[in-house]
């Protein structure tokens, strides 16, 4: 790269060969059937076999670094606005083995070396998301008589009648978090890889995720259920066989965003 500070940004050879490898992204996300779900699981067990060694180092330093970011009470709230940038690495990691290119522990730190202001951004927006929700949803909850109902319930732990009280007030308020919630993960959940390899800023990138999302529910719906079943069958062995199964649906996200949005 030149020194000159008037000179016109240069890409790297890594960048440009990125863009290349990355593809033609569609003008509109791609509708899938629902058996495509089955599909994009199948890929990423794929994927995960090309490198097992390496996506179970690098989730192990992901959900460690994670995990001690929530320990603490205000650094707690650091942790979903980093999120993003971790997963754009792990995204990337999953495209570069997907172009026959190694797997490295570098690559889940990929995040805070490209585009890593629009990645923040979207962690920003997610964690001020969540905060609007849970003030809706508490509103609701105090107007419903909910925290009334849950002290009700709370002393006099005996009784039933105060305890289905408690749980029919929480329905409303739960409910209502639940409709907010699912766009807004709907809206982060391609936006990491779409950021880190077609360069959109955060609220381009939220806006194809939602719409991505949108137009592959049934996809999703058994992408889903799959995914919950082999979560439980994770968790029987001492949970040691989670270490296969979030890298498998890590990239098992990275080849439905292949399925989704590029020609």
């Amino acid at each position: 790269m030149s020194d000159n500070p008037f000179a016109a940004p240069e890409a790297t050879v890594t960048d440009i060969q990125t863009r290349a490898d990355a593809g033609l992204l569609r003008d509109l996300p791609r509708k899938n059937p629902f058996s495509h779900g089955l599909k994009w699981i199948k890929e990423g067990f794929d994927l995960f076999k090309k490198s097992p060694l390496f996506w179970i180092i690098n989730i192990v330093i992901y959900m460690v670094i994670i995990m001690l970011l929530s320990i603490l009470p205000l650094v707690s709230l650091f942790a979903s606005v980093v999120n993003p940038v971790f997963t754009g690495g792990l995204l990337y990691g999953a495209h570069e083995l997907d172009q026959g290119r190694p797997l490295t522990v570098g690559h889940l730190f990929e995040g805070f070396r490209r585009n890593t202001g629009s990645l923040f951004a979207v962690g920003g927006l997610y964690l001020l998301g969540l905060i609007v929700i849970m003030i809706i949803a508490g509103i609701v909850a105090f107007s419903t008589g909910t925290f009334d109902a849950f002290s009700r319930a709370a002393m006099q732990q005996g009784e039933i009648a105060p305890q289905l009280d408690m749980m029919s007030n929480m329905l409303l308020p739960a409910l209502i978090y639940l409709a907010l919630v699912i766009p807004l993960a709907m809206a982060i959940w391609f936006a990491p890889i779409l950021i880190m390899l077609h360069d959109m800023n955060a609220i381009e990138a939220m806006k194809r995720s939602f719409d991505g999302c949108l137009k592959n529910m049934l996809p999703y719906l058994l992408f889903g259920i799959v995914g919950l079943i082999l979560i439980i069958l994770g968790l029987i062995p001492l949970g040691l066989g989670l270490l296969v199964v979030i890298p498998l649906m890590t990239a098992a996200m990275y080849a439905s965003y292949k399925d989704i949005f590029l020609d």
